[in-house]
């Protein structure tokens, strides 16, 4: 889960790898549309913490709206909502 969640400016995303591999952990917009990659790559198992600051891959804010963050791997897919406010 995220925390806040509703969120403004900033929210901070846990997930927990049961064992280590690639990950993706992408944020899109309710379209399905891809606004930010935050993880593309090999994690070690364990628990893992990031944050997100409301911007798109170029960097810009977005707009307030319902998002979606999910988080997939080999085994694994996840998607969970998440709402920023402004």
């Amino acid at each position: 889960p995220n925390y806040p969640n509703p969120f403004n400016p900033v929210t901070t995303i846990r997930y927990d790898l049961p064992e280590g591999g690639n990950v993706s952990l992408v944020i899109h917009d309710v379209t399905g549309s891809v606004i930010r990659q935050l993880v593309k790559g090999r994690k070690e198992a364990g628990h893992h913490r990031l944050t997100w600051d409301g911007t798109n891959d170029q960097g810009r804010k977005v707009s307030a709206g319902i998002y979606l963050c999910s988080i997939r791997n080999i085994n694994y897919f996840y998607a969970r909502k998440i709402i920023l406010v402004k």
